[in-house]
């Protein structure tokens, strides 16, 4: 009997070694999974907080750039309300975002010069343990609108025959056919259409752009330059079909305190602005009106001229008309020629029914225009028909007989107000950035 009971035994021993092997599995497969799933966590919890980094990173530039455009909007509109004006023009605020509790942006604005303006702006966004904060400089300068001498958001049209285009620079002087005369009489439309830009049989010494399509040229017309060979009526390094640009619409100035009544023939005051402001201004025929000093006129409706308006060397006249402007004869007189000291602009803003702006007769008018929901028309009459600056519209039609001499000096001209952005950069290195929550020693920093 003893052989058989050691033989019970024995299994009864195997299985207990069974059941230990298979707890020690069972435990270490335990083991297995709560590494894995401690692995698993620790990842996504590391994910999470990745991805809320991420997404307040993306924030805090979001945030820096709506301080940005606060600082832009204040800048355009000289309205500094709820801003601190640490030192003269240097503006700074600090403010918690609609719908944030715990956000903040800051931005610091220096206008000291006008034409080269620049803003810091920064923000700080809460994030599990902390927050995370992200800098951008950005530099603001004036924007030419006469890049070109002739500029059209739609079409820009020649008619008949005796249109000639060239350009000079008035810091040079007057305009001479031999010393003072250029190649860069530059014609130019947005539109991508077929017709946006018809040469006809005008003469282009300079350069044409279109927005895609081939400028139309008659048998007649011409696209050259000084060193385009003899011979050659279409100069294809004249031409070119990638043109772009931005036509802000014109904001009418205050009107407040102005002028509106007329006692005498003269216009203004010697060393003085001076503002008129009236629904509509009417010149007759043998009636002629002098500007003196720096005058502004804002006029609800029309302008017609049929007489005279003279601007003296030293004085400036700029006016502002949001309906119809027809000019005649020798309408305008700008006497020493500067483009710029005679400046227009439409103001209507439709460009579903534009404002029409005619200049007509055998007089010159040196001027710049600035009207992109407008139809404007140079047309000549006689063999004088002269204009000297820049234009900009929606629809430039020039007819016969005229001659057209681009200011190339406007190139770097535009009205205050009107800005491009020269410079924009994120601050990612500590040494870089500004200390834009201790607003007291941001005054020392230049850009």
């Amino acid at each position: 009997m003893k052989p058989r009971q050691y033989h019970r035994q024995y299994a009864t021993a195997g299985r207990r070694a069974e059941k230990g092997s298979v707890v020690i599995s069972v435990l270490l497969l335990a083991l297995v999974i709560v590494s894995t799933v401690t692995l698993y966590l620790r990842n996504a919890v590391q994910e999470m907080k990745f991805s809320e980094r991420t997404f307040a990173l993306q924030q805090s530039i979001n945030l820096a750039e709506m301080g940005a455009e606060e600082a832009i909007w204040a800048i355009n509109n000289d309205d500094w309300t709820g801003w601190t004006e640490l030192a003269i023009d240097r503006y700074y605020r600090a403010y918690t975002p609609t719908n944030s509790s715990t956000d903040k942006i800051y931005v610091y604005a220096d206008t000291q010069q006008s034409s080269n303006i620049w803003i810091a702006t920064g923000s700080e966004v809460g994030v599990t343990g902390g927050s995370v904060e992200k800098q951008l400089y950005i530099r603001l300068g004036y924007r030419s609108m006469f890049a070109n001498g002739l500029t059209a958001k739609n079409q820009l049209r020649f008619n008949g025959n005796q249109v000639n285009v060239d350009s000079y620079f008035s810091t040079n002087g007057a305009y001479d056919p031999t010393n003072n005369r250029n190649d860069g009489g530059s014609v130019a439309s947005t539109s991508v259409e077929v017709d946006s830009v018809i040469i006809q049989n005008a003469d282009v010494l300079g350069y044409v752009s279109t927005g895609g399509a081939q400028p139309k040229v008659g048998t007649q017309g011409s696209i050259t330059g000084f060193n385009t060979p003899k011979g050659q009526k279409i100069d294809p390094s004249r031409v070119a079909r990638d043109f772009y640009a931005e036509f802000p619409d014109v904001t009418t100035p205050s009107t407040a305190g102005a002028t509106t009544t007329i006692t005498s023939w003269t216009l203004g005051s010697s060393g003085t602005e001076t503002v008129y402001h009236f629904h509509d201004f009417y010149v007759p025929n043998g009636f002629a009106f002098t500007v003196d000093g720096d005058v502004t006129m804002v006029l609800d409706d029309d302008l017609k001229v049929r007489g005279s308006i003279y601007v003296p060397d030293g004085s400036k006249l700029t006016i502002y008309v949001d309906d119809e402007m027809d000019i005649g004869g020798n309408g305008i007189v700008n006497i020493n020629g500067k483009p710029e000291n005679l400046q227009i602009y439409g103001t209507n803003q439709s460009n579903n029914n534009l404002q029409s702006l005619d200049l007509h007769g055998n007089g010159a008018l040196a001027a710049i225009i600035y009207a992109p929901n407008a139809s404007l028309s140079l047309k000549g009459g006689g063999s004088s028909g002269v204009f000297y600056g820049a234009a900009v519209a929606h629809n430039i039609t020039i007819n016969g007989n005229y001659d057209f001499h681009y200011d190339e000096s406007l190139k770097d001209f535009a009205p205050e107000n009107t800005y491009q952005m020269l410079e924009w950069r994120e601050l990612t290195a500590a040494a870089d950035r500004y200390p834009l929550t201790t607003p007291g020693s941001l005054t020392t920093y230049t850009p």
